[in-house]
């Protein structure tokens, strides 16, 4: 069977519930997982994406988790192992990366070098 986290928002858990059968239920790791558990994914906006590249404590989350910390989790869970990153991105004139909220601080090439590191 395949699940998909119950942490989910409606808008993600609901088609797949209603339209395809997937159970919702609480992951240890992962968004979704496949294939009765052979397959992991991590889902993640281009926004969350660049803030667990490096996150800070907050007083609501005090010891936030960083994206490699999110995927070696994953990967100790499950034999196959996905990142997802959804939304919308581009490169500005100057190479920062640009979503669509805001220009980031850290530019393209260096978010592409992080992906590509883990």
């Amino acid at each position: 069977m395949n699940l998909v986290d119950q942490r989910e928002p409606d808008n993600i858990t609901k088609p797949l519930v209603e339209a395809h059968g997937w159970g919702i239920q609480l992951l240890d790791s992962g968004d979704f997982s496949l294939c009765a558990g052979l397959v992991g994914i991590e889902r993640k906006t281009v926004s969350d994406l660049l803030s667990r590249m490096n996150p800070r404590a907050s007083i609501s989350n005090p010891k936030p988790r960083s994206l490699v910390d999110q995927l070696q989790d994953l990967c100790a869970q499950y034999q196959h192992c996905v990142l997802l990153i959804e939304g919308w991105m581009s490169v500005t004139y100057d190479g920062f990366l640009k979503t669509s909220a805001l220009v980031s601080q850290r530019t393209y090439s260096g978010v592409m070098d992080y992906l590509l590191s883990i």
